[in-house]
């Protein structure tokens, strides 16, 4: 038996109990941080994250490039919040059931009735308009990182997120003109 092994269940090529106690310790904030912006439960939110560590674990031997983690990591959740949301088949989206409260002082300073005219103009994008928007601004990743949760180059995470920027922008400029009686 392996004596730099501290479990007695781990997997033949995967990371110790220690190691992989060190991989929840860095990334569950940040996994939680994002399946909470798109998921407000946080009993849910929580299976979500446990379920990404797990299926991590188990799946470990399929990572190539063990300097990825993070962003295997974020693709794991994201997938698993796909599946929970596309199983909930609601007809609306979370942010139009729910309004956001936040201590952070960056959030305290926003108007309500501005975030909320924000999370009804992200409710007009595309998916993946909003994941891109989510993970770029919400979670703070790189676009090397967004680019490897999305399965995309970093050239067309760029891209993505010029046109979802671009796109909200005029969503929420075209309310302000509704609001105001402009045409």
């Amino acid at each position: 038996m392996d004596q730099g092994r501290d479990d007695g269940c781990h997997r033949a090529n995967g990371p110790s109990q220690v190691e992989f106690c060190r991989l929840y310790e860095a990334y569950f904030p940040r996994l939680m941080a994002y399946v909470l912006s798109r998921l407000p439960q946080r009993e849910v939110a929580e299976d979500i994250v446990a379920e990404a560590f797990l299926r991590a674990y188990l799946h470990w031997d399929s990572l190539r490039n063990k300097g990825a983690v993070e962003s295997w990591l974020f693709s794991i959740a994201h997938n698993l919040l796909v599946s929970y949301v596309r199983a909930q088949a609601r007809t609306s989206r979370w942010w139009e059931q729910a309004e956001r409260f936040d201590d952070s002082p960056e959030e305290a300073a926003l108007d309500q009735d501005e975030r909320r005219r924000m999370w009804k103009a992200m409710a007009c994008l595309p998916q993946r308009y909003q994941q891109v928007l989510s993970l770029r601004f919400e979670l703070g990743l790189s676009h090397r990182q967004v680019a490897q949760v999305m399965g995309v180059s970093e050239g067309n995470a760029r891209v993505l997120l010029l046109r979802a920027l671009r796109r909200l922008r005029a969503i929420m400029s075209q309310g302000e003109a509704i609001r105001h009686g402009a045409r």
